[in-house]
C-alpha cells in the first residue's frame, strides 16, 4: 500500500505501481477555540496558507507557494525564510 497526499513530488514508473494507492482527500477548515484551526490532510497547502493569511493570522506566511497538502507538510518540516511549520502546527491523530 502506499499512502499518497498532493503527488507534487511524486514519479511513478511507466510500469506503474503493483499495490493499493491510498489517496488522502479529508478536507475542511474548521474554527476552533481562538486561533486554532482543525484542517483534514487532504487540504491544499497554498491555499490553507492563504486562508489564513486573509483572517490575519501570522506564523505560516513565509510558507506560501510550497506544493503539497496540509498533511505532508509536517511530515517534511516544511520551511522557509526563518519560519518551520512545526513551530506553527500541532499535528493530531483523531
Amino acid at each position: 500500500m502506499f499512502v499518497l497526499g498532493g503527488g507534487s513530488n511524486l514519479l511513478v514508473r511507466d510500469s506503474g505501481f503493483a499495490g493499493l494507492v491510498l489517496k488522502v482527500a479529508v478536507m475542511g477548515v474548521e474554527t476552533g477555540a481562538g486561533t486554532v484551526f482543525d484542517v483534514g490532510a487532504g487540504e491544499v497547502w497554498d491555499r490553507f496558507v492563504e486562508r489564513m493569511t486573509s483572517l490575519g493570522m501570522a506564523g505560516v506566511e513565509c510558507l506560501a507557494g510550497i506544493p503539497g497538502s496540509v498533511g505532508g507538510t509536517p511530515v517534511q518540516n516544511v520551511g522557509a525564510y526563518g519560519q518551520e511549520v512545526a513551530d506553527t502546527i500541532e499535528v493530531r491523530m483523531d
